[in-house]
């Protein structure tokens, strides 16, 4: 993984595991840290997921396991760099937390019978999430939970009736719900807060930029 400088069209700096024999598949910048990025491993040998500084480019950051096979497309979260979404081979579409310690499987969503090679955040609502997979589908996810993929209907159990339509000996694929969050994310945080105490005291707390979204 070369990162160029456009300006001048020269390479900056390569970024490379030494002690891993990866093969890049795709990259995805941090949202709110210039110098940090992704890469993830189409090998399924090394199905990872790899978090880099530039500043510290000798080694990885840290490395998110969790894929059995090879990874396709991962997606990092413009409103909050506490969620990355990645899909692979091994036919599901993960939802992580790259900033807690070696980094969390937060959620994962249900997939199709197609493996899915392409995973988007939607921009004007960061709790919808699109997926693409094989089988010529684009489905729609919503971390709010609650949700269904809709299957489309199977013309020949409409013509001729319930369980016509199915084939023996090929699995039949249900709807699954989605998967809640563990935490709020943090378009649904509070940014700010007030409360009276006593002797008239006011209390209040506020979200500070660039401190980790902790409140102060």
């Amino acid at each position: 993984c070369v990162v160029w400088d456009l300006r001048k069209n020269d390479p900056i700096i390569k970024v490379s595991d030494s002690t891993s024999r990866m093969r890049c598949k795709v990259v995805a910048w941090h949202p709110d840290v210039a110098t940090q990025l992704c890469i993830a491993s189409e090998d399924d040998h090394t199905p990872v997921i790899q978090i880099w500084d530039l500043r510290l480019a000798s080694s990885p950051l840290k490395t998110l396991e969790g894929h059995t096979k090879g990874v396709l497309s991962v997606a990092w979260c413009q409103a909050d760099s506490d969620l990355l979404l990645s899909c692979g081979k091994d036919n599901r579409i993960l939802v992580w937390n790259p900033n807690s310690g070696p980094g969390e499987i937060v959620a994962e969503l249900p997939t199709s019978n197609q493996w899915s090679f392409d995973v988007s955040w939607c921009p004007r609502n960061p709790a919808i999430i699109s997926s693409a997979s094989f089988d010529g589908r684009v489905s729609l996810y919503s971390l709010m939970g609650g949700q269904q993929q809709v299957q489309p209907s199977n013309s020949v159990s409409d013509s001729f009736g319930p369980g016509l339509g199915e084939v023996a000996g090929q699995p039949q694929h249900t709807p699954q719900v989605t998967c809640q969050l563990k935490s709020p994310p943090k378009w649904l945080r509070r940014p700010c807060g007030a409360t009276f105490g006593f002797g008239g005291q006011l209390v209040s707390f506020e979200t500070v930029a660039g401190v980790g979204g902790a409140p102060s």
